[in-house]
């Protein structure tokens, strides 16, 4: 089969892709206006033809919607496919659709839960950096987008080269359950100890047996040192598994929950 795509016009595909796909999202089209731009300019270079190459943006005006980095295989996918029926092999506009619109709804659930995975390792260790003045932490949280990019632009180059088949038996074989559950893991991990370093609660309530003062936070600093902390963090886990993820209501809860203790005197 002839090759006609290089790797300057994957680059140029990813390219207009990543820059566009969420300045134009709309309920109707979704994301399928920067996909079809994003694919214009490849497929005037397969398609010489006018009537074909109408054809095929018409094909790639179908409604299109999936997480954004993880649409780099369906670009490469759809690349792949048009290169070989460009060529003259036996691939039917509807077969390259269809694939396409197979694919988006398994690499959207995947892509989002690792974004939101990369979201919990990368900005509160950004955070942190900032709290403390640094400007390390400004500067620090772009590489996630870099990160981000190349994740993409790697699944476009690796999805074009092995094609359709090749990402289905990818899809199919659990490799991919494997990647999210490593990625799970440690996302969990970095939330764990950075909820462990920058969470800060204890309790100020005392007593006196005889000559001695004993207080109630080196109690439980014997019985588990951070426990104040960590019940805390349960807390809100389980307040926001029982009544959603409304962050701002979360945050208002435990402002007032504070000021309470602390007019108390207990914190």
């Amino acid at each position: 089969m002839e090759t006609k795509v290089t790797t300057k016009d994957l680059c140029k595909v990813y390219n207009r892709w990543w820059w566009t796909v969420e300045l134009c999202n709309s309920y109707s089209r979704m994301q399928t206006p920067s996909y079809c731009y994003a694919m214009q300019p490849l497929l005037r270079k397969l398609y010489p033809n006018d009537d074909e190459y109408r054809d095929a943006l018409q094909r790639h005006l179908v409604l299109f919607n999936t997480q954004g980095d993880f649409a780099g295989i369906c670009l490469g996918v759809s690349i792949a496919m048009e290169e070989e029926k460009s060529n003259g092999e036996n691939v039917p506009g509807e077969a390259i659709t269809s694939v396409k619109t197979a694919l988006m709804g398994p690499l959207a659930g995947i892509g989002d839960s690792v974004a939101s995975t990369l979201n919990q390792i990368f900005y509160p260790i950004a955070i942190a950096m900032s709290s403390t003045g640094s400007p390390i932490g400004f500067f620090f949280i772009w590489t996630q987008a870099i990160l981000e990019w190349a994740m993409g632009w790697v699944f476009t180059k690796y999805s074009y080269k092995v094609g359709k088949d090749g990402i289905t038996r990818l899809l199919s074989n659990g490799i991919m359950d494997t990647i999210l559950n490593a990625a799970s893991t440690l996302g969990l991990i970095m939330m764990g100890s950075l909820a462990a370093s920058n969470v800060k609660l204890s309790t100020t309530i005392s007593w006196t047996v005889g000559e001695n003062a004993q207080t109630l936070q080196a109690l439980f600093d014997s019985i588990l040192p951070g426990l104040l902390p960590l019940l805390t963090i349960w807390a809100v886990f389980f307040y926001m598994k029982k009544r959603g993820t409304n962050v701002g209501k979360a945050i208002m809860l435990i402002i007032i929950i504070c000021l309470a203790l602390s007019f108390l005197k207990i914190v």
